[in-house]
């Protein structure tokens, strides 16, 4: 039996077309209201980052847990970490990630946070780094990954705004970075799984 919650109507109206089993609701993650200690786990990806006080927001969600129940929270860590940048562009994205943590938007650190969010609440937790081959690759990027960049990009307008002028030329630089044959990611995706009993 599953409960999938999301602010968005259309990504619940497309969730609702797959999996026509589950039932779907639309409500503010920061604020839920669910029956406290109703369900047996939370399956979350990369939402934990709009959260940039996640232990807060996990505490809450954790209130409509079992006392014997499970979690699994994936998000990325260094989303732009990627190489090679100019230095100007690598101070650039560092105060970018300071901005958007500062005015509560996004932590593009919130990867490596989990697991320590998770513990705080009484999970006994594993953290693996996952295969990514659109966030944390080396070597050139496909014509589809390039393109899966593009349209983050046209979403993030967070960055967009940042940027201001500067903006198509910091996203023709990160094009070239993530072709490149010398490319290096330092983003991860982690997947953090915590139990408790």
């Amino acid at each position: 039996s599953v409960l999938g919650i999301d602010g968005n109507a259309d990504l619940l109206s497309a969730a609702e077309g797959r999996c026509p089993e589950c039932r779907f609701e639309k409500s503010d993650l920061e604020c839920l209201s669910l029956t406290p200690a109703a369900y047996d786990g939370i399956w979350s990806s990369f939402t934990a980052a709009y959260f940039v006080n996640f232990e807060m927001t996990f505490a809450h969600w954790s209130s409509f847990l079992k006392p014997a129940a499970w979690v699994c929270v994936i998000d990325a860590d260094d989303l732009l970490g990627h190489k090679p940048l100019s230095e100007s562009t690598e101070r650039k994205i560092a105060a970018f990630y300071e901005e958007a943590a500062i005015n509560g938007r996004y932590d593009f650190r919130m990867g490596g946070k989990i697991g320590s969010v998770l513990s705080g609440q009484g999970f006994r937790v594993t953290s693996v780094t996952l295969d990514d081959q659109e966030l944390s690759f080396d070597g050139p990027a496909s014509a589809d990954i390039v393109q899966a960049w593009k349209n983050r990009f046209a979403r993030m307008g967070g960055l967009q705004a940042f940027f201001g002028n500067e903006f198509p030329t910091f996203q023709d630089e990160f094009i070239q970075c993530i072709s490149a044959r010398d490319h290096r990611s330092f983003c991860s995706v982690v997947c953090s799984i915590g139990i408790r009993t």
